[in-house]
């Protein structure tokens, strides 16, 4: 009698168990691929160009922590010329919280202009990241000739 009464217990905790992995795993799944469609078809990408006291200020931080809170991909860089420049992936709602915020910036910030392009060219950003390179450094890397002197990294000038 023990034994058909552990017989029935496994019984029963085998037949169950399967059928509520299998529909978690399921729902699990189907709001995965809900969530992918729903990314994908408003999925958009914003060239953001950030003007004002911008730089050293902590700006492309702050920037990487709210990108992150809202759930935007892209990146953040300083740009020769005082302006950060933003490349950001999201939805549109999301877009357009990050905008906003960038409106603002951080506490030490003093934005005076902010300028968005949409453009439906989606790069696939994994993350969010901050550019330690501006598009002038990263032509100058390819062998392009400087036409500043830039400081090195410990604050002495590069040439004497």
């Amino acid at each position: 009698m023990r034994i058909g009464m552990i017989m029935g217990v496994v019984a029963t905790i085998a037949l169950s168990f399967p059928a509520y992995t299998q529909g978690t795993k399921k729902d699990n799944q189907d709001t995965q691929k809900k969530e992918q469609v729903a990314r994908k078809g408003s999925l958009m990408h914003y060239s953001i160009t950030i003007h004002g006291k911008v730089q050293n200020v902590g700006f492309r931080k702050a920037t990487k922590e709210k990108a992150k809170e809202l759930g935007i991909k892209g990146e953040a860089r300083n740009e020769p010329d005082g302006t950060v420049f933003i490349e950001a992936e999201g939805t549109p709602e999301q877009l357009q919280k990050f905008v906003a915020w960038c409106k603002e910036g951080p506490a030490k910030a003093d934005v005076e202009n902010v300028e968005v392009k949409k453009t439906s060219e989606i790069k696939n950003y994994t993350e969010f990241d901050i550019d330690r390179m501006s598009q002038k450094d990263r032509k100058d890397s390819t062998g392009e000739e400087r036409s500043d002197k830039k400081s090195d990294h410990k604050g002495n000038p590069g040439e004497k």
